[in-house]
């Protein structure tokens, strides 16, 4: 469904669908070096606080960002998303210029989109898939992939601890800790 207070053409609305991200519209979609997909995004937001001080800020134009994706029909996606540099025109706001986030689509300064992250964690619960396979389908290395996989991964076997602490009587004390946030709880303790 066409969203009709953007003022972005609707040429390539059912093209959106490709993308899985709430706010960005699909502007062309082009072949890249590698044989993969090169999809260039933009958002349409033309009214911006300023995240300092919340006063509308101007437009001061566009700042190109390359986003790795998940594949797509087998082939590596690159986002290439422009987004809007804006200045705040108040005097006392300690902010001069920012670039827009989403943080629906990538984190601030990530290398990956959230879907690519969503993708790569998947397969790696369900498929026991390696890091460098799931590097080699994106068209990354495995640095780039691991750094914005492992935080998220942690908390993953975080969870699995726990899920075997309550089934292992072995894993009381841990189970204990993660509770009570780290403060020493003795094995008499009791919940």
């Amino acid at each position: 469904m066409p969203d009709r207070s953007c003022v972005c053409p609707d040429a390539l609305d059912r093209c959106d669908l490709l993308l899985d991200f709430p706010g960005p519209h699909l502007v062309t979609v082009t072949k890249g070096r590698r044989s993969g997909l090169v999809l260039e995004v933009e958002s349409c937001d033309p009214v911006t606080g300023c995240p300092g001080c919340g006063v509308v800020a101007t437009g001061h134009g566009r700042v190109m960002v390359e986003l790795i994706d998940a594949p797509w029909a087998g082939r590596p996606v690159r986002i290439r998303w422009r987004k809007h540099r804006r200045v705040c025109r108040e005097d006392l706001c300690e902010v001069v210029s920012f670039v827009e986030q989403d943080p629906a689509v990538c984190a601030p300064r990530g290398l990956l989109s959230t879907s690519a992250i969503r993708w790569a964690i998947g397969r790696l619960r369900r498929e026991g898939a390696t890091i460098q396979g799931l590097a080699r389908q994106l068209g990354t290395t495995w640095n780039t992939l691991w750094s914005q996989v492992r935080p998220l991964h942690g908390i993953i076997k975080l969870g699995r601890r726990i899920a075997r602490g309550f089934r292992n009587v072995e894993h009381y004390r841990l189970r204990m800790l993660l509770i009570t946030d780290g403060l020493d709880a003795s094995p008499h303790t009791q919940l």
